[in-house]
């Protein structure tokens, strides 16, 4: 990597991990809750399956909310919230 790149990665890292995260963290609660909810067997790939999807949902939700130019705080409620029920769009697709 050139040493011109290094600050805008540094950048991105600073404003795309905290959202990487708080989506994660949204799609590790939302699974644990249905793991509670159902006596269903749950494998690990189901839980990286699981987390892959609401971490690619939180972050396509956060680039979206920038566009449109959404108060930061409401950045971050959006990204949360859609790394929160990011794996359950692809259940109702599954059972469609």
């Amino acid at each position: 990597m050139d040493s011109s790149h290094a600050p805008q990665a540094i950048e991105l890292a600073h404003t795309y991990g905290p959202v990487l995260g708080l989506s994660l963290w949204g799609a590790m609660s939302k699974f644990f809750l249905n793991i509670k909810k159902s006596a269903q067997e749950t494998t690990f790939f189901d839980f990286v399956g699981h987390c892959c999807v609401g971490v690619f949902t939180g972050l396509i939700a956060y680039i979206a909310s920038e566009h449109y130019y959404l108060e930061s705080n409401a950045q971050w409620v959006v990204a949360g919230v859609a790394g929160f029920v990011g794996g359950y769009l692809i259940t109702l697709i599954e059972k469609a």
